[in-house]
C-alpha cells in the first residue's frame, strides 16, 4: 500500500471517528474551543490528496541526489581525515 493510500485511509478513519464521537467534533486548546473540526476535515478532504504521484516522483529524485551527494562528501571527508 502506498503512502498516499495510507494517508487517505487514516483520514477516512479519523473522519469516521469524528462522526461517531461528539467529543472529537470539537477540541479545546488552552481554553479556546474549536467546533469546526469536522467541517475543516471535510474541506481538507475535498481539496484532494496533496501528495500526488508527481510529488512522490520528484521527492524520490531529490532524495537520490541528496544520498549521492552525502556519499561523495563522506568519501572526501575520509580522504581528508587520512592526511
Amino acid at each position: 500500500m502506498g503512502t498516499h493510500s495510507l494517508y487517505a485511509a487514516d483520514l477516512s478513519s479519523y473522519e469516521a471517528a469524528c462522526v461517531k464521537d461528539p467529543n472529537l467534533q470539537s477540541f479545546d486548546v488552552e481554553g479556546v474551543t474549536y467546533v469546526k473540526t469536522l467541517q475543516e476535515l471535510k474541506n481538507f478532504k475535498d481539496a484532494g490528496d496533496p501528495f500526488t504521484d508527481e510529488f512522490y516522483s520528484l521527492f524520490q529524485s531529490v532524495y537520490a541526489q541528496q544520498a549521492l551527494m552525502l556519499q561523495k562528501l563522506q568519501t572526501k571527508k575520509r580522504k581528508l581525515d587520512k592526511r
